[in-house]
């Protein structure tokens, strides 16, 4: 019956172990203080924004020339803010033909976004093409779903019919074969949503690295190779914007470019870049193009000219978040989380603290001696029990032995 008892109690003290250290956290927020580096056109310096949520201040700086209003702050980035700007008559008078006719600005203006999360994810490995309405431009799904397949080729499934589609799978090998293209294809990547203007069709990655551009209209295969060829990518970004002026970003360990429409690679800064941690933006205005990077380890930020050479760069440790959560360290012995591997997700014991076993041994004396002058019970075993689990063992046991009377 003990096993059965211990086995039962441990099983609670791991659900303890998940749930207690989230009502912890809700009881010792972080104090997140927030650092925005931007690059001024107007000033040709970078500015530094801070925001500290329990102070509830904002500051504006150009870093290292002092501080300035946020109004000055705004004014100093007229193409972010030319809409707020340009009615107010605030645009600068250095950019005048731009507020003169602003509409030089949005088509000259494009921002790509990359969370570390979309570098980090796993697809489920069947992937689609989209087809385009001619008569509306509407986007929609061709019923097959593309499945990168081995040495044999890459297959066409027909999703109605849940059956490859031999004469679809034969053509596109064949097409793929005439290019150069080395099977198995390794990496497919695409932008597969349907709330976009246009699509560029997808890229595929062949086994030695090289990236080919395949469309598809419903009965043929268009496919280009790039002449681009990369190990170990992890992730290729495609960017359908009205400019056209890149399908893609490439990210690999220790590199970025972009792939331009005239499929030359365009290498990108990618100093202080951790495609596992890092945040990517990537702002082109008339003027400049701009590729930065954050992480709670450092912000850094890279000025372009409109040929993506580098003109200047600025790079910054982050004001780091103040917590008191450190003191779980002493109460809780470890935690339990539940994280994402693969398609799947399981619990994983983390955050193991040594400096939790006094607390342990307390309340694993305490129990004992509650057991000892209240029930007239000697329970080793489930002191040990506690000490074992600390708080969550504690917990688990009296309400054990609660039970038990």
């Amino acid at each position: 019956m003990k096993i059965l008892n211990l086995l039962i109690m441990t099983i609670f003290a791991l659900i303890l172990s998940y749930f207690l250290p989230i009502f912890i956290n809700l009881l010792l927020p972080v104090n997140q203080i927030i650092d925005r580096v931007r690059y001024s056109p107007v000033v040709d310096d970078f500015m530094l924004s801070t925001i500290d949520k329990a102070k509830g201040a904002n500051t504006f700086e150009i870093i290292g020339k002092g501080s300035i209003s946020e109004d000055e702050f705004v004014q100093n980035q007229p193409f972010t803010y030319h809409s707020i700007l340009i009615p107010k008559g605030q645009f600068p008078k250095i950019f005048k033909e731009y507020e003169n006719n602003a509409s030089l600005i949005l088509k000259n203006s494009q921002i790509l976004n990359l969370r570390p999360s979309l570098n980090l994810g796993r697809d489920i490995p069947l992937y689609v093409f989209l087809k385009s309405d001619e008569k509306y431009g509407r986007l929609s799904y061709f019923p097959f779903l593309i499945r990168l397949g081995d040495n044999n080729g890459m297959q066409m499934i027909d999703a109605d019919k849940n059956l490859v589609d031999q004469n679809l799978s034969t053509n596109l090998n064949k097409t793929l074969a005439l290019a150069g293209f080395k099977f198995p294809a390794k990496q497919f990547f695409s932008n597969p949503t349907t709330l976009k203007a246009f699509d560029e069709g997808a890229f595929v990655v062949d086994s030695g690295g090289g990236i080919f551009h395949l469309k598809f209209d419903g009965r043929n295969f268009t496919l280009k190779n790039t002449g681009i060829a990369k190990n170990d990518i992890i992730n290729i970004i495609v960017s359908e914007h009205d400019r056209r002026e890149f399908y893609a970003l490439v990210i690999t360990p220790n590199e970025l470019g972009l792939i331009g429409y005239d499929y030359k690679y365009i290498p990108l800064p990618n100093d202080g870049y951790d495609p596992t941690s890092s945040n990517l933006n990537l702002k082109i205005t008339p003027i400049n193009k701009i590729i930065s990077f954050s992480s709670p380890q450092n912000i850094s930020t890279h000025v372009m000219d409109l040929n993506y050479t580098l003109l200047k760069q600025n790079v910054r440790k982050p004001g780091e978040p103040t917590s008191k959560r450190y003191l779980k360290g002493y109460v809780l012995p470890f935690e339990t989380q539940l994280v994402q591997e693969d398609y799947f997700y399981k619990f994983k014991v983390e955050n193991f603290s040594a400096k939790s076993l006094f607390v342990s041994i307390v309340l694993a004396l305490a129990f004992f001696v509650y057991n000892l002058i209240f029930l007239r019970k000697k329970v080793l075993l489930y002191s040990a029990f506690v000490v074992v689990f600390g708080i969550y063992g504690f917990i688990a046991a009296m309400m054990y032995t609660a039970r038990k009377e």
